[in-house]
């Protein structure tokens, strides 16, 4: 009698088991959140194994000890439960990497028969690691959840519904058996990325960080099937980027994607002291880039910021003294001037700058932007040398010209003529170790106000066009690069050799 009460008692539990856990797998399938309680992921920085929320017993009525999800995290779910096509922007080790791991195997296990999930990572071994990723979780899900992941494949077995389990792939069957087999495939992004098949489901991990972002997004667009899921989880590369470009086309609604940016304080213990202790070995940039707190920290990347903040750059705006020619008269004007050239010769302007000291004598140490003339190629032609040449004769004739400092690339024949005829002092201005220097010293003359303009469009432009590129193993000096191919800097260049040259002489 015993044993048959315990035989029915242990029948009885097992029911209940069965019937807990038929209803664990549908509100797991129902609800991506749900499904966190049973994901585990392998901490990258310590090792251990986590959950993004508490754990819950193979018993799911009986909960244990475990992980909060983090504020961060928490937004990102919740974006995903609201947009199924995200683009997600985010400061660094926010855990956003394995929670869209968690939602890629969710897609699969749950979304539909034959289900297929696509991964693009920013190269051959990130691939395999995001599916590594991947894998690990489904293989420590709870019996009730976890696939039976198909074997690797053999010379007989290339189909691609049996490939199985391999460095790219990960494929099992559904609940309804050999009809219904699910695929997750990680891609390694190229130039020539090439997927013949649909997905129901489009992770697209660094997309910013690609050798071909663009050539692969587009690539990665054709291939979702209609009323599927898309979500990018990239940090920024630089404003040039197509990852910054895609997001500021979003942002302005062109686009189906929806924008969503997590900084660096969605993770908790994260704050302005953590940040300055974190900064210690870090570039400036560096720091902007792991711990961004705005969307223009994260989309500038590690190694490129804006060179000058407009409201620097507009607050070193004062009224000077007329330099116009009928202004200090065909006699000319003693105050020494150092005149500085950058110019391309179809896809860059010819642009001039002219400096003098500050003309308040308390001020002699500082420089003061007095002219700017700037020649642009019209459309499809080359600028003609000429006429800035002629302009700069007569400026020469016309003022205190003691130096002329360029850019010995395209300008070398036109100064040997200037040279030849004694107009001008020129000198050519190397453009590695001392362009680095002058344009390291320019940004710290515009921070400290130490140089004065008076607010040039054309000049303003250049400024807010260039970016500040950082050298590798010398975070105090950068060099003046351009935001995006576009646009033009050729007298933010200028202004620097003509700063550096003006400071150097002994005016």
């Amino acid at each position: 009698m015993r044993d048959f009460v315990r035989d029915r008692l242990e029948e009885l539990r097992q029911a209940q088991t069965a019937v807990a856990h038929e209803r664990a797998k549908r509100a797991a399938s129902k609800s991506f959140r749900e499904f966190l309680h049973y994901w585990h992921f392998k901490n990258r920085e310590t090792g251990e194994v986590r959950t993004f929320l508490p754990c819950l017993h193979a018993d799911p009525d009986h909960k244990e000890h475990g992980d909060e999800i983090w504020p961060g995290q928490d937004a990102f779910v919740e974006v995903m439960k609201q947009h199924p096509r995200l683009y997600a922007l985010k400061a660094g080790k926010l855990g956003f990497t394995e929670l869209e791991c968690a939602f890629d195997a969710w897609v699969a296990l749950f979304r539909q028969a034959n289900a297929r999930v696509h991964v693009f990572s920013k190269g051959d071994l990130a691939s395999q690691d995001v599916l590594a990723y991947i894998r690990f979780g489904l293989t420590h899900l709870p019996a009730f959840l976890r696939p039976t992941l198909l074997a690797r494949p053999t010379q007989a077995t290339q189909d691609i519904k049996t490939r199985g389990d391999t460095m790219h792939q990960l494929s099992f069957e559904g609940p309804t058996g050999a009809d219904d087999v699910r695929a997750i495939v990680s891609y390694p992004a190229g130039a020539n990325v090439s997927v013949d098949q649909t997905c129901q489901h489009a992770h697209v991990d660094e997309l910013a960080r690609m050798p071909f972002p663009q050539k692969t997004w587009q690539a990665v667009h054709s291939t979702i099937a209609p009323g599927g899921s898309c979500h990018i989880v990239t940090r920024g590369a630089g404003e040039d980027n197509f990852g910054a470009e895609l997001w500021t086309q979003i942002e302005e609604g062109d686009g189906e994607l929806y924008p969503f940016f997590q900084p660096y304080t969605a993770r908790p213990g994260r704050d302005a002291a953590w940040r300055e202790k974190e900064a210690k070995p870090m570039t400036t940039q560096g720091i902007a880039h792991f711990a961004p707190e705005t969307v223009a920290d994260a989309l500038a990347g590690d190694e490129q910021s804006s060179f000058i903040p407009e409201q620097l750059w507009d607050a070193c705006m004062e009224e000077l003294p007329s330099f116009a020619p009928e202004k200090v008269g065909m006699a000319g004007t003693k105050e020494p001037v150092v005149l500085a050239v950058d110019a391309g010769v179809s896809n860059d302007c010819f642009g001039i700058v002219a400096v003098t000291r500050h003309p308040h004598p308390s001020r002699h140490a500082d420089v003061a932007i007095r002219a700017v003339r700037l020649w642009e190629p019209p459309k499809g032609e080359h600028i003609d040398f000429a006429a800035p040449e002629k302009f700069i004769r007569e400026i020469c004739r016309l003022y205190n010209v003691v130096q002329l400092a360029y850019d010995p690339y395209q300008l070398e024949s036109m100064m040997q003529n200037l040279t030849r005829d004694a107009v001008v002092w020129c000198e050519a201005f190397n453009q590695g170790k001392d362009r680095l220097i002058a344009d390291s010293e320019l940004r710290d003359l515009i921070v400290n106000r130490r140089l004065v303009h008076d607010g040039n469009r054309s000049l303003r432009e250049h400024f807010l066009n260039a970016a500040a590129k950082l050298q590798t193993k010398e975070d105090s000096q950068i060099r003046i690069v351009k935001k995006a191919p576009h646009r033009k800097v050729d007298l933010a260049v200028a202004t620097s050799m003509a700063c550096n040259r003006c400071l150097y002489l002994l005016l």
